[in-house]
């Protein structure tokens, strides 16, 4: 018995100098992961320049890439030259609207 009451100073100074703090720092590497986050373009086109690289930090409103926006600008062209065209049947047809009125109106009198 005289034996176990020995060793139980023994086994807890082992113990708590095992648990000691040495002035040693244990150092770990890890990655941790960021926030992701889709960001769908407002328009389609062929991107010409990417402004960020994979895994950079981005601010909210910074530019991100620039789009290619000749293929854009032909078909806002071309809705303009539609709509021209369009304009100027709307005035022929309003032409001919009043040139039926007269004719009715010249019908109607006789």
């Amino acid at each position: 018995m005289k034996i176990h009451l020995w060793l139980r100073p023994a086994f807890i100074l082992i113990i708590l100098t095992a648990c000691s703090n040495s002035g040693e720092r244990d150092y770990y590497t890890a990655v941790v992961e960021g926030t992701v986050v889709q960001v769908p373009a407002l328009t389609g086109g062929k991107i010409d320049e990417m402004a960020v690289e994979t895994g950079d930090e981005v601010a909210a409103g910074a530019l991100l890439a620039h789009i290619d926006t000749l293929e854009l600008s032909y078909q806002r062209n071309q809705l303009r030259a539609t709509l021209e065209e369009l304009a100027v049947q709307l005035a022929i047809a309003r032409k001919q609207l009043a040139q039926g009125e007269t004719n009715r109106g010249y019908l109607a009198e006789k």
